[in-house]
């Protein structure tokens, strides 16, 4: 039992780290910008962002159900709420 559960657990980890390797660069785009050196990375039980650490705050957006014309000011808006992730699903 515990080796199926620890399977699941680094399949889950896997998963997240895929999952949030984008957010930061669509969050914060200077920190990624054409030159700049950055980095993210899962440290022990914590992501870390340029080596400090980084907390993900995330909303999901549906893009399905929003009109594409509408997506810019979604996301402008889950900025302002202090978001820096967007999760949502690939219909």
């Amino acid at each position: 039992m515990k080796m199926d559960e620890s399977v699941a657990q680094t399949s889950r980890r896997s998963l997240l780290k895929g999952a949030v390797t984008l957010a930061p660069a669509m969050f914060f785009p200077q920190a990624f910008a054409a030159g700049a050196k950055a980095t993210f990375a899962v440290v022990g039980d914590h992501f870390e962002l340029n080596g400090k650490p980084f907390q993900v705050i995330a909303g999901e957006m549906h893009y399905a159900r929003i009109p594409r014309e509408y997506w810019q000011n979604r996301i402008q808006m889950a900025k302002a709420m202090g978001l820096n992730t967007i999760a949502t699903y690939v219909f």
